[in-house]
């Protein structure tokens, strides 16, 4: 077999290994809260957020597989390079590492963040700052650093807006925020699937490109089995859930 065709396949089955791990992981975060007020048993929330997961990974567009892919680093200029798929390996690993650590912990953690900085400082320490996209890189950290402090503020404004809209009620609204969980499980794992997923093919497919396995000027930037195959193992990941995780969370 040839040693490209073998390293393709470590690479891919590697970046399969850290998607699963990022569904596995994030989990928790998605049915925590339907669990815990029971609107959802925890076999139907982790059934139904690995089925949003997936179509959110297959259906919703590729933007995020083609920012990792070749918005960090330019797969372009390591066309052949060995340098290149060691820094894939070794970032990969990075990420898988601390996702099983946090997971042991029973700590949630962003795969994201872990991801990112890995593939970052992997690329630097393989081969120096001049490959890195660094306007690019700082837009996704910035991305990164903000997201908190805007979930905190939309999350605080709705939860006043709810408490106070609904305090003249019965019992009986509690009905209604269970049904309207369900519906923020949907959603959330839609995005999860769309965003998380997505990360993995764009490992991919560097990859591929770097090892001249794939052209994107002849079947779009993110082959179709690149696709199925991301989507289908963050979902696996999701459906398998973490217990431990989800027992700290809720």
């Amino acid at each position: 077999m040839d040693q490209h065709l073998i390293v393709a396949i470590l690479v891919v089955a590697l970046a399969l290994v850290f998607n699963f791990s990022n569904g596995f992981h994030d989990s928790a975060n998605q049915v925590a809260t339907v669990i815990t007020s029971g609107a959802l048993s925890p076999e139907a929330a982790l059934t139904l957020a690995a089925l949003s997961d997936f179509l959110g990974a297959y259906f919703l567009g590729t933007r995020v597989a083609e920012t990792i892919g070749k918005g960090i680093v330019d797969p372009e200029t390591m066309r052949s390079s060995q340098v290149g798929i060691f820094v894939i390996y070794s970032a990969l690993m990075g990420a898988i590492s601390w996702n099983v650590i946090t997971w042991r912990l029973g700590f949630p953690s962003s795969s994201t963040h872990a991801l990112i900085g890995g593939m970052i400082g992997a690329f630097v320490a393989g081969w120096g700052t001049s490959p890195v996209q660094w306007w690019n890189v700082l837009g996704i950290v910035l991305v990164m650093l903000v997201s908190p402090l805007v979930g905190f503020s939309v999350t605080y404004l709705f939860t006043k807006l709810t408490l106070f809209s609904s305090q003249n009620f019965g019992p009986w609204v509690n009905e209604g925020f269970k049904k309207l969980q369900v519906v923020s499980l949907v959603g959330q794992s839609l995005a999860h699937g769309a965003n998380d997923a997505q990360k993995s093919m764009g490992v991919i497919v560097f990859g591929l490109l770097v090892l001249n396995f794939h052209d994107p000027r002849t079947g779009g930037f993110i082959p179709p089995w690149v696709a199925l195959s991301c989507s289908l193992t963050i979902a696996a990941g999701v459906l398998l859930g973490g217990w431990k995780l989800i027992r700290r969370l809720g």
